[in-house]
């Protein structure tokens, strides 16, 4: 059952967070993190706000996305909001990620790229294709899903399971 709770009564009293949320900035990249930090509504998948606190992160599998200071950062040479936008030159990489999405694509700038993974996914699921094996023991010791399954039994910490590593 979904809980609504009235404005200013949430869980999360982050003032900045609620003012950027009523502010309209960036709604999208600001909600779903500030759902994840608030440890009282025990989200699946969750980052503690002892992990924020701490500035501490770890791997996770939803979304791969490159922050770069600069263009030349990028294998496809191009950067929006500080975010590569991958093309036909990242597919190998692609190919091998673990995550669910990848950010940022654009159509605009290399559809080739976009028509490529569509092809791939379409092949492992469709035609079986297995060049690059899912690796189930990877996703059973993420630290949200440890979290997830022994927290109250064995008081796992999160922030000390896997840290972040900066080149995803």
């Amino acid at each position: 059952m979904c809980e609504v709770f009235p404005l200013g009564t949430t869980p999360v009293k982050d003032q900045e967070v609620t003012y950027s949320l009523l502010q309209k900035n960036a709604v999208d990249e600001i909600l779903m993190s500030t759902l994840q930090i608030a440890d009282e509504w025990m989200m699946p998948g969750r980052f503690t706000r002892q992990c924020f606190i701490n500035d501490t992160s770890y791997d996770g599998i939803t979304r791969m996305v490159q922050w770069r200071d600069t263009s030349d950062q990028c294998k496809a040479g191009y950067l929006r909001h500080s975010v590569c936008v991958l093309g036909t030159e990242d597919l190998p990489s692609i190919s091998g990620y673990h995550h669910v999405l990848v950010n940022k694509m654009m159509p605009s700038f290399d559809y080739g790229a976009i028509a490529c993974v569509s092809e791939l996914l379409f092949n492992r699921t469709y035609l079986a294709q297995n060049d690059h094996p899912l690796n189930i023991s990877y996703f059973e010791n993420l630290p949200a899903i440890l979290l997830d399954n022994d927290f109250a039994k064995k008081n796992k910490d999160l922030c000390k399971a896997h840290v972040h590593s900066s080149d995803h």
